[in-house]
């Protein structure tokens, strides 16, 4: 049975701006058309469904969040939700300039499903954005470096709050 009065769906960050006073993004979707080719055709029926089959072959090596029960069935289907076969499937790029708010990415130099490209290419167009990449690291940067991402992300925190850049922080 269904709520006789249904909730709209909440509003987006564009919808209430003044309500967010920062925004950090880990290696964020959205910020580039390009993908790994294998996360591309992973998005393709019976790909994904075939890679899940392989990785529970004896002898597999999968990172230890793979192993969670569930958390391949739902990787493929978010990937392919956000991604096809001629990579991300919405680019967000073009609306970053409204987002007034401070604004950190975190990305991995070494992630191989999203490029560190779209990092730089989106960070220009913030107009209060800064950025962090993390150097041997991949997708992952607060699973593969939580002490380093909980530093980066609380100095940022801080000085965002109080309005300095990163850069004004690590002078200090």
């Amino acid at each position: 049975m269904g709520h006789p009065h249904p909730r709209p769906n909440p509003p987006g960050p564009g919808a209430e701006p003044a309500r967010i006073r920062t925004l950090t993004l880990v290696d964020s979707a959205g910020l580039g058309r390009e993908v790994h080719p294998l996360l591309a055709v992973d998005t393709l029926p019976g790909i994904g469904e075939l890679a899940v089959l392989i990785s529970r072959m004896p002898g597999g090596d999968l990172h230890a969040l793979a192993r969670r029960p569930g958390q391949l069935v739902t990787s493929t289907a978010t990937a392919r939700a956000m991604f096809g076969p001629y990579g991300q499937r919405q680019i967000l790029l073009d609306r970053l300039p409204a987002l007034t708010m401070p604004t950190l990415i975190v990305w991995g130099d070494r992630d191989y499903l999203l490029p560190v490209q779209q990092a730089h290419a989106a960070v220009k167009r913030l107009p209060r954005g800064q950025l962090s990449v993390f150097p041997e690291c991949g997708h992952l940067p607060h699973i593969e470096h939580p002490d380093r991402f909980a530093t980066v992300l609380g100095t940022w925190l801080t000085g965002a709050l109080q309005g300095q850049t990163m850069t004004e922080l690590s002078s200090s």
